[in-house]
């Protein structure tokens, strides 16, 4: 069952990760992986010469998902009140349904949040931030580890910078965004511990009209992250990353804020700019780790090396920006997160 979390529920931590993320800066790459532009370091993914076609043979019409995901659609409900769980009942970092009150939803169907239920994994979570009060940093009352607070056995690492919940460029939207200042490498995140074997992230973005740092020379990526674990200077993960203009890429973080690897090697169709209200996906399987765009494989690591495959139990998400960009313009509106068999 699919449950919704509210700012007031105390959900146990999940194991967090340490690692390295790989941001680019607009037109330049740093230590491999995509850029809008098209340029790229030999052996990584070029936005620009992804193999056209390459969907997924389980992969969907733009806007849908796949069992075990939501779409930007509306949802029928079980009718999911605005967030009563009750505080103290979670477990294991994901909410037991014998614990939520009546408010929250019915056999994985919610109300408010807006999204086509579909048939959601069980266990998996939601977080749906036009719901959340705004804070700085993303914490749902010590759910989510970031750059200040560990959960579930993670450390805070100190060297990067905390997502926060504040509003979109519209002015009333509420979304999850960066605080990072465009310096450096240290990207903004947040993750939750706690959810063992194979995991996805499914988000539903933010992107004010016409919005595309890159044509101004800059850079603004939105990222999710399976597999984290965090300790104090260090995060480990694997990140998915969309920066506005379309580049994607998946890396593996490990160390310090510099310690990450661009490990793509799956291209999907060409062209794909991601639009307000779209749905990204990331999904390890395995060893095999996918980034989708409302059900379309976009890029994807084949898995032919295990030790570039993060195993802490934390899903999250995390955006970097260089200057120029407007950290208001590019964020998250919600994300589902949750294990696959």
């Amino acid at each position: 069952m699919v449950r919704r979390l509210w700012w007031s529920v105390a959900l146990s931590a999940c194991v967090g990760v340490a690692g390295g993320e790989d941001e680019r800066d607009a037109g330049a790459e740093a230590d491999g992986g995509i850029v809008a532009d098209g340029g790229s370091d030999a052996g990584s993914l070029d936005a620009g010469v992804m193999d056209a076609g390459s969907l997924d043979a389980g992969s969907m019409d733009a806007g849908s998902l796949d069992a075990g995901s939501l779409d930007a659609g509306s949802l029928d409900a079980g009718s999911a009140d605005a967030g009563s769980a009750d505080a103290g009942s979670a477990d294991a970092g994901v909410m037991d349904a014998g614990v939520m009150d009546a408010g929250v939803m019915d056999a994985g169907v919610m109300d408010a949040g807006s999204l086509d239920a579909g048939t959601p994994p069980d266990g998996s979570v939601v977080f749906d931030f036009a719901t959340a009060p705004l804070e700085n940093p993303l914490s749902g009352g010590g759910v989510w580890t970031n750059n200040e607070q560990g959960t579930g056995g993670n450390a805070p690492p100190g060297n990067l910078t905390s997502l926060r919940v504040g509003l979109a460029s519209d002015g009333v939207t509420h979304i999850v965004m960066a605080t990072h200042d465009g310096g450096g490498y240290d990207d903004s995140f947040a993750f939750v511990p706690g959810f063992s074997g194979n995991q996805f992230a499914e988000a539903v973005l933010y992107k004010a009209p016409g919005y595309d740092a890159n044509a101004a020379g800059s850079n603004h990526e939105v990222e999710l992250l399976l597999g984290c674990s965090s300790a104090n200077g260090v995060r480990t993960w694997n990140e998915f990353l969309v920066n506005s203009g379309g580049g994607v890429d998946i890396l593996f973080l490990t160390g310090g804020p510099s310690g990450f690897q661009s490990i793509a090697n799956v291209g999907g169709p060409f062209g794909l700019i991601p639009m307000d209200g779209d749905v990204i996906r990331a999904t390890r399987v395995g060893n095999v780790l996918s980034l989708y765009l409302n059900g379309t494989l976009w890029t994807r690591y084949d898995g032919s090396n295990p030790n570039v495959v993060a195993r802490g139990s934390g899903i999250g998400l995390a955006a970097f920006v260089r200057p120029g960009a407007s950290n208001d313009k590019f964020g998250f509106r919600r994300v589902t997160m949750g294990t696959l068999p």
